[in-house]
């Protein structure tokens, strides 16, 4: 009877181990699971708050800057993600090339919030001069280059900077310039000065390379792309009332007389264009020529592999021309005849570089999280 006891009571302590064992257990594997489900939830709201702050840079429209005052925020904004989290965010304008994105994730019980630093990739376009040239120039008789700093007259109102004067062309060698007949100038080119000795203009990086922006840069997000020998007459086009950017010839609205107005597009030629007659704004760069007639207004910068010419019928360009004259040898150089005009333009510069830009990450620590 004693031994049967002594079994019965070993079996009783064996089986509170065994239970004990099996709780202890399952509280282990329920705490394991809790957290894995903690995690998962907690990694679900941090993608969802990167996915809020950094879906500005997708939502942004070029031409957004323009409209964008300083300081001002926007949002918030929402989205439904696939799983299930939910994304908000804001956008705030902290200077005239810098934004904060605050991005906020939640997932079932989990939160999270992320800031990005965003910035807008602007191209820094040398304003020291109208014309810029590689070799040489010819403005004739009755064509003129001005380094006055004048804006659009359309543009009145918009705030637009003003330098004041500047040259009218800058060249490696000012003796290669010439204004109507090179042994009597005839006066049209004006500036502070006329003639500006420019020893970076001899190099191609004056020609591809424009602050933290290059020409592989500025053609890779080209808005239109023009085959090599087109003949385009630009003007603004709405579809449906909106500014349809999609039309190759809509080159905005420098009159501000519609919605493109705010337009500046990139327009990438792949070799000569010729612009006749029309108007149009932005950033226009070309591998070969570029050929104005037939009284064609652009405001904005051109930049020319080769050659810049107004033909005549009162073309202008109010802005920046920079022509590299890769062909020195064919002995056709940057030309302006008899009524052209080139005038430098800081607001037209300043309005088409932000008209144009998209928004980026800043290069370090583009993003932080928050922690409440």
């Amino acid at each position: 009877m004693k031994r049967r006891g002594f079994v019965l009571v070993s079996s009783l302590l064996t089986m509170v181990l065994v239970l004990a064992f099996v709780a202890v257990a399952w509280m282990i594997v329920n705490r394991e699971f809790k957290s894995s489900q903690s995690g998962g939830a907690a990694l679900r709201a941090s993608e969802a708050a990167e996915y809020g702050a950094t879906r500005p840079m997708s939502d942004w429209r070029r031409g957004d800057a323009l409209a964008w005052a300083l300081g001002e925020a926007r949002g918030p904004y929402t989205a439904t993600l696939a799983g299930g989290a939910t994304a908000s965010w804001r956008v705030q304008r902290t200077s005239s090339s810098t934004f904060v994105a605050q991005g906020d994730g939640a997932f079932q019980h989990a939160h999270r919030t992320v800031t990005a630093y965003l910035r807008l990739a602007l191209p820094g376009f040398d304003t020291t001069a109208a014309l810029t040239v590689r070799d040489s120039a010819f403005v004739r008789a009755g064509g003129s280059v001005s380094g006055a700093d004048v804006s659009p007259a359309s543009w009145v109102g918009l705030g637009c900077p003003n330098s004041g004067g500047g040259a009218g062309v800058a060249a490696p060698d000012t003796t290669h310039i010439c204004d109507g007949p090179c042994q009597s100038p005839s006066g049209g080119i004006v500036g502070m000065p006329a003639r500006h000795a420019d020893s970076s203009a001899a190099g191609a990086a004056r020609f591809a390379q424009f602050g933290s922006e290059t020409w592989s840069t500025l053609t890779s997000r080209a808005d239109l792309t023009l085959l090599p020998s087109s003949s385009v007459t630009p003007g603004f086009v709405l579809t449906g009332g909106t500014c349809d950017r999609s039309v190759v010839s809509n080159w905005g609205d420098p009159a501000r007389a519609s919605v493109c107005s705010d337009w500046f597009p990139v327009i990438h030629a792949l070799g000569d264009v010729t612009v006749v007659g029309g108007s149009g704004q932005g950033i226009l760069l070309a591998e070969g020529d570029v050929v104005l007639s037939a009284g064609a207004r652009f405001i904005g910068v051109i930049v020319s592999r080769d050659d810049v010419r107004l033909s005549t019928g009162g073309a202008r360009v109010t802005g920046a021309v920079l022509a590299e004259d890769r062909d020195v040898a064919d002995g056709v150089h940057p030309d302006i005849a008899a009524g052209g005009i080139i005038e430098r333009s800081t607001c037209a510069i300043a309005r088409a570089t932000l008209g144009s830009a998209p928004l980026q990450r800043v290069r370090e620590r583009s993003w932080a999280p928050v922690y409440d």
